[in-house]
């Protein structure tokens, strides 16, 4: 079992408190009470039989018993001659002074016996007296009853004496037999739970140990899943999220190797165009120095949309991203979003088509934001249709929602990429893909304004994207605070 049999930290310190101890508590309490038991039991069988047997004798003898104390003695003796147990038990009859008179074994010992059983039998009533021999220095037990003659009077005592020893024997053969098997109980108990104890302790310190290297960025471990219970389920769950960390630190990688390359183009068209005006006569080059000024100032605005998508990916991820709800016109901001991107389209010899098929009620949402997220799907249609290709746009209402479709009929997205394409760092196969944030940010954003965005494509066919919006006629001063 390794060092993680002997580890009692942990669940291996809490097992040997709650369990084994336990276990042992109540062992070692059925000891005392099982041995308890056996020895009154014993004691208690030997007692009783003793004490009917001397109950039958005394009322034998003084049934026939005779008033004269020489036919008193004579009848004591016949009736130690008579005892038929005499390999089990000794009968002893002694006077009123506690003197032995005969004895079923044929040693009358010399001193008196005046133990409690021979002191209440004297007195009239039949008791048992457990201790010592004082000749043989064994454990006795002894029931004495008073014999009478016929007039009623006590005469002497029958006492039945057995040993001990053989009793104690077999009482302790019992207890021990009990005290072996609560030992085989302990430790049977002891090694299952402690092999049980070490088939969860040491997955669960080797899911330990993985989680602290892939904590220090070791993302390719994984952990070996030897069983079906519920460490088998935790190792599926370890395994899961070190291959969506792994899945999200490749994103990742890919973002800041794309974002990088998406700033480098702009600031080298800046800084190789700021050169050459730099270079050239103010007087005699103004046609280059226009024309360098209008590529300084387009490749300044997308650096800025960039900048602001880093910005706004990084509200969302602290749930930041506020939007200002106010009475807004849809159909205004949809149009001028429009009017901004044709220009771009054209240059890119694709021409967008507008049409509304409803009157746009107004309703309630951010134009800045909303802008955002149409600026972000034209510009997505316009980067991946082919050149003389075209865009449709509609606005429509249905009552409920403010529905808009942005159709392009370029490369369409890849069925494989198409279930995360909202999701950040997400990019198409496609080389005009951007930074991977521009769909995610437009998504939170319809989420924000209770609506969604639901996406529609096939390979080299065409993607439609359908942005829709909830009709909110009024709204209280409160719900057009920042949210």
């Amino acid at each position: 079992m390794g060092n993680y049999g002997m580890n009692f930290k942990g669940i291996t310190r809490r097992w040997y408190i709650n369990v084994l101890a336990v276990v042992f508590l109540v062992l070692v309490g059925f000891e005392i009470i099982f041995s308890v038991i056996v020895y009154n039991y014993y004691y208690d069988s030997v007692g009783q039989h003793l004490k009917a047997r001397a109950e039958i004798t005394s009322r034998f003898f003084n049934k026939y018993s005779k008033t004269q104390y020489s036919e008193f003695y004579t009848g004591a003796r016949q009736l130690v001659d008579d005892f038929t147990e005499k390999d089990k038990i000794e009968l002893q009859i002694i006077d009123l002074d506690g003197k032995v008179l005969f004895s079923s074994n044929g040693f009358v010992p010399s001193v008196l016996v005046m133990t409690n059983d021979v002191k209440n039998a004297i007195w009239g009533n039949t008791e048992n007296f457990i201790g010592k021999n004082s000749f043989s220095n064994e454990n006795i037990m002894s029931v004495s009853s008073p014999l009478k003659d016929a007039s009623g009077n006590i005469r002497g005592v029958a006492r039945f004496v057995v040993s001990l020893t053989e009793l104690d024997k077999y009482i302790l053969l019992f207890i021990s037999v009990s005290i072996v098997i609560s030992i085989i109980i302990i430790l049977l108990v002891f090694f299952s739970g402690r092999y049980f104890i070490s088939s969860i302790v040491k997955p669960v310190s080797d899911i330990t140990k993985t989680a602290k290297e892939i904590a220090k960025g070791e993302l390719n471990i994984r952990i070996d899943k030897k069983y079906d219970d519920e460490i088998g389920e935790l190792v599926d769950s370890i395994n899961n999220m070190a291959n969506e960390i792994s899945k999200t630190d490749h994103l990742k990688n890919d973002f800041i190797s794309s974002i990088s390359h998406e700033l480098r183009t702009p600031l080298t068209a800046i800084k190789g165009w700021s050169e050459t005006m730099l270079s050239c006569d103010s007087k005699n080059d103004t046609e280059t120095i226009n024309k360098g000024l209008n590529i300084i100032s387009e490749e300044s605005q997308r650096l800025t949309i960039m900048v602001e998508e880093l910005l706004d990916f990084s509200r969302m991820q602290n749930h930041g991203i506020q939007i200002d709800l106010q009475p807004i016109d849809v159909g205004s901001i949809l149009i001028e979003t429009i009017y901004i991107m044709k220009e771009r389209a054209r240059r890119e010899g694709i021409i967008i088509e507008f049409s509304i098929k409803d009157e746009l009620p107004v309703t309630i949402g951010d134009s800045n934001r909303l802008k955002q997220v149409f600026i972000n799907v034209i510009d997505n249609a316009v980067k991946h249709s082919e050149k003389e290709g075209k865009i449709d746009v509609t606005a429509e209402n249905d009552g409920e929602y403010i529905i808009i479709i942005i159709n392009d009929y370029g490369c369409g997205i890849p069925l494989e990429f198409l279930p995360n394409v909202k999701q950040k760092f997400i990019k198409g196969p496609s080389s005009k893909s951007g930074s991977g944030l521009g769909l995610a940010l437009a998504d939170e954003i319809v989420k924000l304004h209770n609506g969604q965005i639901n996406i529609e494509s096939v390979e080299d066919k065409g993607t439609t994207v359908k942005i829709v919006l909830p009709i909110i006629e009024k709204e209280s001063s409160d719900d057009q605070n920042k949210v």
